[in-house]
């Protein structure tokens, strides 16, 4: 089984961080992700979106003790192109709808190590949210329920807006094994202690194969 398929996939990660090496913190990150894959067995799309992914991040963190800093965290999310379900007409996400903004306070523990050889170095940073706020909307009509929007008992309609409390669990992690080979990995966790969890888990391998050029091996659920 199986069907021969054409993909692309583009990227980018924007950072600008400040931190005086004492007491205060102030990350902030844009990442936007964006795939295409033609799509041979759906009879009405030629192509659809395989990634598609528009997240704007802020972290302020002051320093507790070593390693250890109280943060404030905030998180918007999106994405830019119409995804369609196969064989039908029905939209499943577009831009803005919907969108998602997270808020959260909580403790950031950080840990960077350099080893005896200079291209061999981790970093690693997870944040701890106990108490977290998510505000979910969409501006179009989309399939509600499989982004968790809950539905009027009274009309029978969903509602295009969502409020959850709950905790958010976010860590990153980089480790340089040597010049030619680097591991990423990201894990994203909210829980309302009910009915609502999202998890996120990326993994990225990258095999450098000169200055410009590498394979890169994905693992995200």
């Amino acid at each position: 089984g199986g069907e021969s398929t054409v993909s692309l996939l583009s990227g980018a990660v924007l950072q600008f961080n400040y931190d005086d090496k004492q007491k205060v913190q102030f990350e902030n990150k844009i990442e936007w992700k964006l795939g295409f894959i033609s799509a041979p067995s759906d009879t009405v799309h030629q192509y659809k979106t395989s990634e598609d992914l528009l997240r704007l991040s802020s972290k302020f963190g002051y320093k507790a003790i070593t390693n250890w800093y109280y943060t404030i965290s905030a998180e918007f999310k999106t994405q830019f192109f119409t995804n369609y379900q196969e064989n039908e007409h029905i939209k499943q996400a577009a831009f803005l709808a919907p969108f998602s903004i997270n808020f959260g306070l909580g403790m950031k523990y950080e840990l960077e190590k350099q080893f005896t050889d200079k291209h061999k170095k981790i970093k690693f940073s997870t944040n701890l949210a106990p108490i977290s706020y998510t505000y979910m909307y969409t501006t179009q009509e989309i399939d509600y329920s499989r982004h968790g929007f809950k539905k009027n008992e009274e009309t029978g309609e969903f509602n295009n807006k969502l409020s959850q409390i709950g905790s958010t669990i976010r860590a990153d992690l980089a480790f340089d094994f040597n010049r030619n080979v680097s591991w990423q990995s990201r894990l994203y966790f909210f829980t309302t202690y009910g009915d609502h969890t999202i998890g996120e888990f990326e993994n990225t391998l990258v095999l450098a194969i000169s200055r410009f050029f590498s394979t890169r091996i994905y693992f995200h659920l």
